[in-house]
């Protein structure tokens, strides 16, 4: 046999019918392996964020000068931060909550009928359940009270900023 001479090639295996297998890997499996990488990274995230209660500023500040707060980490004019007990802080908002009903209730005994019925629940009637980190917005004119009041109560002070110089 000469060098020029076309060697024989081996055919890929066959079933029993004849039928060639057809090749692993390709397009499917490439788009089945993003679909999987995709719903881990996804459930990855689920697991490791940590639920934050949005609470008002002023409830934030009543709990900072009962020494309630652990630690915060200030971004511009957000805080994002944990409380030392979230049970006496969750008795607190409960009865803030309390004491707005009383006070809408007085008030709307006092108002025409017309104007009563244009009251909605969603700010007085739905309980909020406080978990133990909450995030709350400061207002834009503090003047730093705030930042003093967190040195006195010994709260751990992280400060992030947005990447904008």
């Amino acid at each position: 046999m000469s060098d020029y001479e076309k060697q024989p090639t081996e055919r890929p295996p066959s079933d029993s019918k004849g039928k060639k297998e057809p090749p692993r890997g390709g397009f499917p499996y490439f788009l089945m392996m993003i679909l999987f990488i995709l719903l881990g990274s996804w459930l990855i995230q689920s697991v490791w964020t940590v639920q934050r209660t949005p609470v008002a500023y002023s409830f934030f500040w009543s709990q900072l000068e009962q020494g309630n707060i652990r630690e915060v980490i200030v971004r511009g004019l957000s805080i994002e931060g944990r409380w030392k007990n979230v049970k006496d802080a969750q008795a607190d908002l409960d009865k803030l909550a309390e004491e707005t009903k009383a006070l809408d209730k007085q008030a709307e005994d006092t108002k025409d009928d017309s104007t009563a019925a244009t009251d909605s629940d969603e700010e007085t009637g739905a309980e909020v359940k406080l978990e133990d980190y909450f995030s709350t917005e400061v207002p834009p004119y503090e003047d730093g009270t705030m930042l003093r009041l967190m040195q006195e109560q010994n709260v751990n002070v992280k400060s992030e900023t947005n990447g904008f110089s």
